[in-house]
């Protein structure tokens, strides 16, 4: 796969989102009938999944099956303990709107961030709301400049708001950096930063590790794309480092989780120097950036992509990473070192039809669970599957 589609790829799944006008009503015209399937006529996916403290399932996305049909909205549905969509709600305005990263509430609802073409000041920005327990919504705020601007993590920060996460870009330069955005319990603005050099920048997640936040993105000063790019801030937005990851070949990382010792685990893809096929890429990394180790994990061959989008630790201190083998739904499960335990696929190589699992998590059950897209040419449904930790599929 060439890099720029690559970057195409991950640029989609970061989104745009928010805004409102339309009635907050439940979803009635759910076309799918399988359990794990959820969604309409027309083409839904679902970037993020939570365990919520029902025990249930919220997964948000976006929709084009729900709204005016001309344009994405922001899609979240709430299901129950075996997966039974109990309602989804779909926000949006007369721009495309996407949701990516989802919070649950100690009131039992839920914050939503990603990125509003509707609303805000430019043509994208990065939007944050909440809604109630039912999915009504409550209040939104916007951040962001006159171009594309968007939100791809949360970090909470206990009895002290949280930290919005993404990129900005810059009205005169057009140049990308990583966008920051403190607020307030209520979600109103504290401050907002950019941290970045002369190059592009971008951040697709942020931890909290302590002593501060952890934000993970790329850097495109060697390439079209580039490298991962680490900068750690304080809780007060000061830079604490950076640093630029480079390697011979292709790589980019999209997620990262927390591990027991204190250490840090990054997924994504790499691409080998002058082979057109992808690997999962792992690399653990200390809380000051450090590397411990790094590995590869995919079928040699030319048009062999396996990609990576999410990751996690599993209860058992092993590493579970979710995303996509060709046209098939991935996951592979490591030891704490990241040497490969199992692998599934759930799918086929048929190119009509293509799954992807864009989010990965354990629930209490210690279950994983894995959430995405089915997609066949303009229509796709949200695909929820829950696995053992042996990797069998729980139907």
């Amino acid at each position: 796969m060439q890099r720029f589609s690559i970057l195409f790829l991950f640029i989609v799944l970061i989104g745009v989102s928010s805004c409102i006008k339309k009635p907050d009503v439940p979803n009635t015209t759910n076309t799918t009938t399988q359990v794990d399937h959820y969604g309409g006529a027309k083409l839904d996916n679902a970037f993020s999944i939570i365990q919520t403290a029902d025990e249930g399932y919220a997964m948000i996305g976006h929709t084009f099956s729900f709204g005016d049909g001309n344009h994405d909205d922001i899609f979240l549905v709430k299901t129950d303990s075996d997966a039974k969509e109990l309602w989804s709600k779909n926000y949006g305005g007369i721009e495309d709107d996407r949701g990516k990263r989802i919070y649950q509430t100690l009131d039992g609802g839920y914050f939503i961030l990603g990125n509003t073409n509707s609303e805000g000041e430019g043509s994208s920005d990065m939007f944050f709301m909440k809604v109630d327990m039912h999915g009504n919504r409550q209040w939104m705020n916007t951040f962001g400049d006159v171009l594309f601007d968007e939100g791809t993590a949360i970090v909470s920060i206990v009895d002290d708001g949280y930290f919005l996460v993404g990129g900005i870009t810059d009205e005169l330069t057009a140049k990308k950096d990583v966008f920051v955005v403190k607020t307030s319990a209520d979600g109103n603005e504290t401050w907002r930063k950019q941290y970045g050099g002369d190059a592009d920048e971008y951040a697709f997640d942020a931890l909290d590790v302590g002593d501060g936040i952890l934000i993970l993105g790329f850097n495109n000063s060697k390439d079209l794309v580039g490298d991962i790019y680490l900068v750690k801030i304080d809780y007060e937005g000061m830079m604490m480092w950076e640093r630029i990851i480079e390697d011979s070949g292709y790589h980019i990382c999209n997620s990262m989780a927390m591990s027991s010792d204190g250490g840090v685990i990054l997924s994504g893809i790499y691409e080998h120097e002058g082979a057109e096929e992808n690997d999962v890429y792992l690399m653990k990394i200390d809380v000051s950036g450090n590397t411990i180790w790094e590995k590869t994990y995919g079928r040699s061959g030319k048009w062999n992509y396996d990609e990576a989008y999410d990751v996690i630790e599993s209860s058992d201190q092993g590493i579970v990473v979710s995303g996509r083998y060709k046209s098939a739904m991935l996951v592979i499960k490591t030891d704490a070192d990241g040497n490969e335990i199992w692998r599934k696929t759930f799918g086929n190589d048929d190119a009509q039809l293509t799954k992807i699992a864009f989010s990965v998590i354990e629930n209490s059950n210690t279950e994983i669970v894995i959430c995405g897209g089915q997609f066949e040419g303009d229509s796709g449904d949200i695909i929820l599957y829950r696995l053992t930790q042996d990797g069998e599929r729980i139907e």
